[in-house]
């Protein structure tokens, strides 16, 4: 997977080291940020091939940056990831459109397992 680039959108700082540290050592190239607005602006400035985002966020929540994305016909593979690991929260996000969901704490095996997935 070497050459393809992940945005990871989260607003805790040891989460995006972590789950860059794991993407990096697998080759991708990845990206961070800790809100929705510095996200749109790495998203118009690189050709990001999936962003995995964390729906629980102040100020714009990933649901509402995924719906943004839709709108503005942004079509990047979205994976979401949420400390809430509840089915509503999964529905919600399939009918908006993400290609998956994840629950935190983020375990590694799972993560590149959807990370690959989507991206084949």
């Amino acid at each position: 997977m070497k050459g393809k680039k992940i945005l990871i959108i989260d607003d805790n700082p040891l989460q995006l080291v972590s789950v860059k540290g794991l993407l990096g050592s697998y080759g991708y190239e990845v990206f961070t940020s800790e809100e929705s607005l510095e996200a749109v602006m790495v998203i118009a400035r690189h050709d990001i091939n999936l962003i995995i985002l964390d729906i629980e966020m102040p100020t714009v929540n990933g649901f509402q940056l995924l719906k943004f994305l839709i709108r503005k016909e942004i079509k990047i593979p979205v994976l979401l990831f949420s400390s809430h690991d509840g089915t509503g929260i999964q529905l919600m996000g399939e009918e908006l459109g993400a290609a998956g969901f994840i629950s935190k704490p983020i375990e590694s095996d799972v993560l590149l397992a959807k990370v690959k997935d989507i991206l084949n």
